[in-house]
């Protein structure tokens, strides 16, 4: 596997973005948390992550646009990462307004544990919201040369689920997302 982050951009079309926004709205619900045994913390534990997320399942109104988004990041993990993905995680539709943000962390999880997930190997975020629409947020990545990636609407930003990573702080504004996880 290749270390550090690659940028794809127009994954999706402006129109497309405003779908996916207009589908996650709705169902948005505070931000949870995976403990160390990958159970969901039922409290929203704003020391670490604050924030409003969905995941979206098979079965939703966008299904074509998501398996599109999904064929997207699966090529791009070969191409870019070196990495043949098997399948992904369920896709979270993630909401940042003013104050709310997700600390470092990373991705990766199940190694080792006798869980029932398999252990993610690439994540990747694509950006829904127009930067002009909200101020600070974004993708920071720790200990990189190049730690933050120029934020771009429709851009998929993928890298390795083992990088640690934040989503800084959103200072004004609403910033949407997707967040994807492959695994093998």
């Amino acid at each position: 596997m290749r270390v550090g982050y690659f940028c794809i951009d127009e994954i999706v079309n402006n129109e497309e973005c405003d779908k996916i926004i207009e589908c996650g709205i709705p169902k948005l619900e505070p931000a949870k948390l995976m403990s160390y045994d990958n159970s969901v913390e039922e409290d929203n534990q704003t020391d670490i992550r604050k924030g409003r997320t969905h995941l979206f399942i098979p079965g939703n109104d966008i299904d074509t646009l998501l398996k599109k988004i999904v064929d997207s990041f699966a090529y791009f993990s070969e191409e870019c990462l070196g990495c043949k993905i098997s399948g992904v995680d369920g896709i979270q539709f993630t909401e940042y307004n003013s104050g709310d943000y997700y600390d470092w962390h990373y991705d990766q999880h199940g190694i080792g544990q006798q869980v029932d997930c398999p252990e993610r190997i690439v994540s990747a975020t694509i950006e829904l919201s127009d930067p002009s629409d909200y101020e600070g947020g974004g993708l920071e990545f720790f200990a990189m040369g190049d730690p933050i990636p120029k934020v771009k609407k429709a851009r998929m930003v993928i890298f390795p689920s083992t990088l640690p990573h934040r989503a800084q702080m959103v200072t004004k504004g609403t910033r949407y997302s997707l967040v994807m996880w492959g695994h093998q």
